[in-house]
């Protein structure tokens, strides 16, 4: 449950990388609501007509699942979706029977007082790809959320990147950044998956991720 200050380290290496980059404005992350996804999905198109171009749009936790559902929604402005640790392959229920002690579904519930009348949360529209290019970026060693349940449908516009780090260090990787930063540098109507083995993807993370932005945190050593 986290805010734009959350995410600020990554938007402006996104920033420095020459991007738009535009926080989301709805404050701390309360969990699943439909007012929510509507304020979020006019702000996609406004920033759509400022710019005259289609939003790439990234969440984490989460979020990735509003960016989901907003891909699905306005898919007419949005070029791609990347999301990081998103538990969008799962209900809230099977999230909590399988993180320890049923946290998450535990925290969600306390922060969503009466969202069991919201439609966003009880969809099952976020388990399937947008029609557009998506990005699913996950860790064994998330400790939070279930990486299974970040996994995406496999197919010609989708696909799922297993980088090593915790659940809440995913936007403060280094890793993940040049994750992002290769997806979004592509061009706007040739999407390719990126072919990275484990072995690059760490030699990556030791060398110019790292020199990219000098003192972004080194992902923690765990699984993948």
């Amino acid at each position: 449950m986290s805010s734009d200050s959350f995410t600020q380290s990554l938007r402006r290496a996104l920033a420095l990388l020459g991007y738009d980059v535009y926080p989301w404005n709805q404050g701390t992350n309360q969990g699943l609501r439909d007012s929510t996804c509507e304020d979020l999905e006019q702000r996609v198109k406004e920033i759509a007509h400022i710019t005259g171009r289609k939003v790439s749009l990234i969440g984490h936790s989460l979020g990735g699942i509003y960016v989901r559902a907003i891909a699905h929604r306005q898919a007419q402005y949005v070029r791609q979706i990347i999301t990081l640790g998103s538990p969008f392959n799962a209900s809230f229920e099977s999230q909590g029977a399988e993180t320890k002690g049923g946290a998450l579904a535990r925290a969600y519930e306390r922060m969503n007082a009466g969202a069991e009348n919201d439609i966003l949360p009880r969809s099952d529209m976020m388990c399937f790809p947008p029609p557009l290019p998506s990005t699913s970026v996950y860790s064994r060693g998330d400790g939070i959320i279930g990486w299974q349940h970040c996994l995406d449908i496999a197919g010609e516009i989708t696909e799922n990147i297993r980088v090593p780090g915790s659940h809440t260090a995913m936007a403060h990787n280094p890793l993940v950044l040049y994750v992002i930063a290769h997806r979004l540098a592509q061009p706007e109507n040739d999407w390719r998956p990126l072919a990275a083995s484990a072995s690059k993807l760490r030699m990556i993370e030791a060398s110019c991720a790292c020199e990219l932005l000098p003192g972004w945190q080194r992902a923690e050593r765990g699984p993948y």
